[in-house]
């Protein structure tokens, strides 16, 4: 006698043959070796184009005018001396892996355009050591691998981070992810070099490096892990003592970042154990829940079944919640190294949530799902570039830009330039470069000063007044706002 069966369940059966089809098309060899570069391609394109188009419309700020000289500086043998920060490149996140991407400036392109590219790359390339933690090392299914790196790749941090000018800490997400992987699946000397690399991007992260070596010791190697703690915690105490290991002007994630503890790390720390009260009221604020939010709902809390693999992530995550910075620097590179262990303990989750079969784990559609639509659905909220953004529009150019260039064209190769900080970003190729506050006198050595009415405004400054002139100086031109303002001759 047979059961006939209910629409609903030959609804639901439809389907799940229809997904088990699927996964035995797509779960190869082929699929491991191809689809993820494919993925990572697709992704490349979109994220260089959204920072490209930005970079067009004159959007970036400062930290792209730093690292734009650096580079035409080490690529020019001029030394590594920033004036536009007024210490040297090491000075800034000690990161070593700068120099040799620097060297790249000699390229007969834009070094803005080159910076904003290698970033692209980066966190495009992402997508593969992820692939691998997916597919090797948790053993998911290709719907779940798949969900799992859209979800990376939708995330509004990712994004942020994308569109936020250039922070060589944004190059350590595929490493990081690289090093995680290697470290999980038993290469001692591909582990090795992954661990290094990150060390060289910025040695602020030897932090994560050393509780990922914690992190394994708990999962059973134990002479590696002891190894990697040591090695994290020797490199972040060098950090806080020697100026080109990172250190620079003695601060430590953001400049100020934590002056209202102490001076130094040991009163920093002090500060928060003898104030505990203080500290946890701190560590609870609101705007803390909402950048917890941000980070773990796009991933649909996932995270929070793979714990203990978060867990190296966690002291890191302390420091930015601590810190008094302003919440778009928050946002954008400082969880930048917290992005990839987040994607590992979401991969671990989604092990534990699947079913084993002979090979894999098999996730649940709905959760599969489920995962897809929580990242679609915040990064439309929340993402820089989402289309409630009209990213579509970026790279269009007004009056506004227009007088911009003229005002560009003003400005010779060799003089030496103080700009507000949107107009820093195209004039970056040169030794003297300063950054130009209204109000204060440019340094001794200028030669021009220009001046942005966007940049007047982002200051709570009205564009509609004229700015001073500084004094020596004549007005060369104005133009829309944009202000040009030359040495007066003797």
């Amino acid at each position: 006698m047979t059961v006939a069966l209910t629409p609903r369940r030959r609804a639901s059966r439809r389907l799940d043959n229809f997904v088990l089809r699927w996964h035995a098309r797509l779960d190869s060899d082929w699929s491991d070796h191809s689809l993820p570069w494919i993925i990572a391609g697709v992704a490349f394109v979109l994220l260089s184009a959204l920072a490209l188009a930005r970079e067009r419309m004159i959007e970036n700020g400062f930290d792209l005018a730093v690292y734009a000289q650096a580079a035409w500086q080490l690529g020019h043998g001029e030394g590594s001396f920033l004036t536009s920060v007024g210490h040297s490149l090491l000075d800034l996140h000690g990161s070593f892996a700068f120099f040799p991407l620097a060297l790249l400036s000699r390229l007969p392109i834009s070094l803005t355009k080159l910076l904003l590219v290698a970033q692209a790359a980066a966190l495009a390339y992402g997508v593969l050591p992820l692939w691998r933690i997916a597919r090797r090392t948790v053993s998911l299914r290709i719907g779940a691998t798949t969900a799992l790196v859209a979800a990376y790749l939708l995330h509004p941090a990712l994004h942020s981070v994308n569109l936020a000018d250039f922070h060589p800490e944004a190059l350590a997400i595929p490493a990081l992810l690289a090093m995680a992987y290697r470290g999980l699946s038993g290469s001692t000397i591909r582990y090795a070099a992954t661990t290094l690399l990150v060390l060289a991007i910025a040695a602020e992260y030897a932090l994560l490096v050393a509780g990922f070596g914690v992190l394994l010791v708990t999962i059973g190697r134990r002479r590696l892990g002891l190894a990697t703690a040591s090695l994290g915690a020797l490199w972040m105490l060098g950090a806080l003592r020697i100026s080109w290991l990172g250190a620079g002007d003695g601060e430590f994630l953001y400049r100020r970042a934590f002056a209202p503890y102490g001076d130094n790390a040991a009163q920093v720390i002090g500060h928060w154990l003898a104030h505990p009260f203080d500290t946890l009221t701190r560590l609870g604020a609101h705007r803390n829940l909402e950048l917890a939010i941000y980070l773990l709902l796009p991933l649909a809390f996932l995270p929070l079944l793979g714990l203990r693999y978060l867990a190296p992530a966690l002291p890191w995550l302390f420091l930015v919640a601590m810190a008094d910075v302003p919440e778009n620097v928050r946002r954008t590179y400082l969880l930048a190294g917290a992005l990839p262990f987040l994607l590992l303990a979401a991969a671990i989750g989604l092990g534990k949530l699947g079913r084993p079969t002979l090979e894999r784990f098999s996730v649940h559609p709905v959760v599969v799902a489920a995962l897809v639509l929580a990242s679609l659905v915040f990064f439309v909220d929340m993402a820089p570039s989402s289309p409630y953004a009209a990213p579509w529009s970026w790279g269009s150019r007004d009056q506004i830009d227009e007088a911009r260039d003229e005002a560009l064209e003003t400005v010779d190769s060799k003089d030496v330039v103080s700009a507000t900080q949107r107009l820093l970003v195209p004039l970056a190729e040169r030794t003297g470069l300063h950054l130009y506050r209204q109000g204060e006198q440019p340094p001794a050595d200028t030669d021009v000063v220009l001046v942005d009415p966007f940049d007047l405004l982002d200051l709570g400054q009205s564009p509609a007044a004229p700015p001073p002139t500084p004094t020596g100086f004549d007005k060369l031109s104005e133009d829309h706002g944009v202000y040009v303002f030359r040495r007066s001759r003797p």
